[in-house]
């Protein structure tokens, strides 16, 4: 089958809730690494495929050719973030045009970006990731800025009014699909020999400028440009309610 064209690529491996934003939005900050988005995530498509001035039947092959767009920088480096859900979504798309993909469903990041590098940013508190994800489903709240007139090119869905209830077999359950999801994706590196970079959301809250720099530095890109990044812009959504359900939860 035919392959398609090399680029200088990285992807950030992503589980829900675990500070993706925060970390692309920095990388995209940096001018030199990319514009690292969720282009690929099935809701979005709609969204994309608006700002782009693209019908949403266009054909994947179009579809593509506008991420790879989107997320490549004048000096060609190109930035995508996916969840591990996803990747099977991805492939089954790709595989619609036969001239593209025609591999198992996992493969397809290796087809489409071979040779790129992998970000893995994980969670190390599973817990308080799992409330952070309730609580963006129920209320479809995934980002917050400081205004509302703070806005960021982020697909960000229409909020609900109704305050969550707590629900802790849900929360559970959730932190249970996020330890395999995460899982899914350590097998994906060791079956194919990849060492990713690991950059642990609690070291990126607590060292904004320092983990992007580690980032650039994987990446062989100019780590000092880190040291002129702005504040990030995203506010933290963790408060009072989220350590009253933590302690109902281990009561």
């Amino acid at each position: 089958m035919s392959r398609a064209v090399a680029v200088r690529a990285f992807i950030v491996a992503a589980t829900p809730r675990t500070g993706s934003n925060l970390l692309c939005e920095g990388l995209e900050a940096t001018q030199i690494a990319g514009r690292p988005a969720e282009v690929f995530a099935p809701d979005f498509r709609s969204f994309w495929c608006r700002y782009w001035s693209m019908r949403e039947d266009a054909p994947f092959s179009e579809f593509l050719t506008a991420a790879r767009r989107h997320g490549t920088t004048p000096n060609g480096v190109y930035g995508l973030k996916i969840q591990k859900m996803h990747v099977p979504i991805l492939g089954r798309q790709a595989s619609f045009v036969g001239e593209y993909f025609e591999g198992e469903n996992d493969d397809v990041l290796e087809f489409l970006f071979p040779a790129a590098s992998y970000i893995n940013i994980v969670r190390r508190d599973l817990r308080a990731q799992a409330i952070s994800y309730y609580r963006a489903l129920s209320t479809q709240e995934w980002v917050r800025r400081p205004t509302e007139g703070e806005q960021r090119l982020v697909f960000q869905p229409q909020r609900r009014n109704v305050p969550p209830s707590f629900d802790a077999r849900t929360i559970r359950d959730l932190e249970r699909q996020l330890g395999r999801q995460q899982e899914s994706w350590e097998r994906y590196f060791s079956k194919r020999n990849i060492t990713p970079l690991v950059i642990e959301y609690e070291c990126l809250a607590a060292d904004y400028t320092g983990q992007i720099g580690r980032a650039l530095k994987f990446l062989n890109l100019d780590e000092s440009v880190s040291r002129e990044l702005p504040p990030p812009r995203l506010v933290r959504q963790a408060d009072e309610l989220t350590d009253r359900w933590r302690m109902l939860l281990e009561a």
